[in-house]
């Protein structure tokens, strides 16, 4: 590494420091019960505030940004994640959202951005998944049908099943 590589990793380090301090305390964990939630402008400037941290971390090196479930995300968080979607489109933020396949996002498409829809796990897969870990052991077939009836093929509900994290 060069002193100049060192410099500026030394730079981005810092930088990154501050904006996770920025970013904690606009996202106020210290608030009491009878405090009421983020009011509007606190949510806008948490959301300003990610933004500039995504960017900074991109300006170093490309970013990987991944949300799961988005299906399941409340208005506010949703509006959060557009504005990350929309204002992230010229940067080296590579955005990766998961959701079900009849979820459509409020903020439509753009250019360069694809969607892929991943189809549930085949049975067989099913099998494999709930067989790592002792693969000398395959589970028994009217098991491994009654999971992928259960998760609908979901792969971390068959890996929560086999881990004993969901009771079946």
């Amino acid at each position: 590494m060069s002193h100049v590589d060192d410099a500026a990793a030394s730079i981005a380090a810092e930088y990154e420091s501050a904006a996770t301090d920025s970013l904690l305390a606009q996202l106020s964990f210290r608030k009491t019960a009878q405090q009421s939630a983020l009011t509007s402008s606190e949510k806008q400037g948490f959301g300003e505030a990610f933004q500039d941290w995504l960017n900074a971390m991109a300006e170093a090196s490309p970013v990987l940004f991944s949300v799961e479930d988005i299906q399941w995300a409340d208005a506010a968080t949703l509006d959060f994640l557009q504005g990350i979607v929309t204002s992230s489109l010229d940067d080296r933020i590579l955005t990766v959202m998961a959701c079900r396949g009849d979820f459509e996002t409020p903020w439509g498409s753009h250019s360069g951005q694809s969607q892929m829809a991943i189809p549930a796990l085949s049975r067989r897969h099913v099998g494999e998944i709930l067989s790592r870990g002792n693969p000398d052991a395959s589970p028994p077939d009217e098991f491994v049908q009654t999971v992928k009836k259960i998760t609908k093929g979901i792969p971390s509900l068959v890996e929560g099943i086999r881990d004993g994290i969901i009771p079946v």
